[in-house]
């Protein structure tokens, strides 16, 4: 299980502690990622690999002015 929270430091953006998350979690057969706690704010669609399974947990995920996309993409 992987907390999007744990990847995020100062100076950090949310899209970039996404992406480390998942690179993270890569070499897992399947994987849970969980969203929890605070608002994210993202600028395009969240790349999921297969077998990948997304808890969201008390959260909110925005897009980003002028963004038009999915939130999640398989």
């Amino acid at each position: 299980m992987y907390n999007i929270s744990d990847y995020l430091k100062n100076g950090i953006s949310d899209d970039e502690a996404i992406r480390a998350c998942l690179e993270a979690a890569a070499g897992e057969p399947e994987r849970t990622i969980v969203f929890s706690g605070r608002e994210f704010l993202i600028s395009k669609a969240i790349e999921l690999p297969p077998r990948t399974t997304v808890i969201l947990d008390g959260c909110v995920i925005r897009q980003q002015e002028e963004t038009f996309d999915n939130v999640f993409r398989g």
